[in-house]
């Protein structure tokens, strides 16, 4: 068995962090407790990766006037697909850190989830979505966004909260970019950590101090591998290929937008990821399961080809389809 000791300043601030949190969800965003003025503290928190989890962490530490470390691999905030709609906890996470507002203003609030049977032939040469099978109605609105759905593409979450970070000012957080955490050290009785990061192009390492050190750099985290802590949990045999499409749907558009595709091999899920508006382009989140026989290598999945083939089973609209795709995954 491990054992970890936690130090004084740890402790309290998860008693802190524990309080804070409670809250009765009114109907409007929470006023930050703790403004640009709050007094610095001498207290510093290193947080490795700067994702959702990293850097909305960091910008509540930084708004108790906590000063944060935050190291990165990648060079600026990740563009790589990741979530796009938030929901119950989460939202009212963003609500409690007074964000949720600007948030869908940026994003937009959808009326609920479904989920179709695939796209079918509209008689007319193109095709149009499938029956809806189910869906899960949300009262939310741009009023109340908290009772919603939130869509809104997990790279912009991120450019948000690193846009409020820095507007919380006195060089209260400090982004090392480009470089990846390298050894980990715990001081004294526990009540400091030394982080050695080391710059990712010219391997020039340095020493980071501060009172706690967060993990929060996703699956394959360095700061676990560090520390000798395995993953718990299973990783899924299927692969998805995700891609963001600009085009414009033409037909009426239903009431139920984000939904599930319901198929035993072709399933998948429609988001979009700007309000929709008939017969005008928008960008659209289209995430698809892969043939489970089909061991293609990701740069044949992610060909032209291939693609044409994979959306041409999903979107609806008229033929020849015409759309732009402007990200890819697989």
């Amino acid at each position: 068995m491990t054992t970890v000791s936690i130090p004084p300043f740890a402790a309290t601030l998860a008693e802190h962090t524990l309080t804070k949190s409670k809250s009765t969800h009114s109907l409007t965003d929470g006023i930050p407790e703790l403004i640009n003025g709050a007094a610095p503290s001498a207290h510093k928190v290193i947080v490795i990766g700067a994702g959702p989890v990293g850097l909305f962490l960091t910008y509540l530490l930084a708004k108790q006037g906590i000063h944060v470390d935050v190291v990165e691999r990648f060079d600026g905030i990740s563009k790589e697909h990741r979530a796009a709609g938030y929901y119950g906890g989460g939202v009212f996470a963003l609500k409690d850190a007074g964000l949720l507002h600007l948030a869908a203003k940026r994003g937009h609030v959808a009326e609920a989830l479904g989920w179709r049977a695939p796209a079918v032939d509209d008689g007319k040469g193109g095709k149009t979505f499938g029956r809806l099978l189910c869906a899960i109605p949300f009262a939310g609105t741009e009023e109340h966004p908290e009772l919603g759905m939130l869509l809104f593409p997990q790279t912009k979450l991120c450019e948000l909260l690193e846009e409020q970070i820095i507007a919380l000012g006195q060089n209260r957080v400090a982004f090392h970019f480009g470089a990846e955490i390298c050894g980990i050290d715990q001081l004294g009785n526990g009540d400091a950590v030394t982080a050695t990061i080391r710059d990712m192009k010219t391997g020039v390492t340095r020493d980071l101090t501060g009172n706690i050190l967060v993990g929060a750099d996703g699956g394959k985290s360095a700061t676990r591998s560090l520390l000798g802590i395995s993953l718990q949990g299973h990783t899924w045999p299927e692969r998805l290929i995700a891609v963001d499409v600009n085009y414009a749907i033409e037909e009426e558009l239903p009431k139920v937008l984000p939904h599930h595709v319901v198929d035993p091999i072709w399933w998948a899920t429609m988001i979009p990821l700007e309000r929709p508006v008939q017969g005008k382009s928008s960008i659209w989140r289209f995430c698809m399961a892969i043939d489970p026989l089909d061991q293609s290598p990701v740069e044949v999945l992610l060909s032209e080809k291939y693609l044409a083939n994979m959306i041409e089973r999903h979107m609806v609209g008229k033929r020849p389809l015409k759309y732009e795709v402007t990200h890819k995954a697989a």
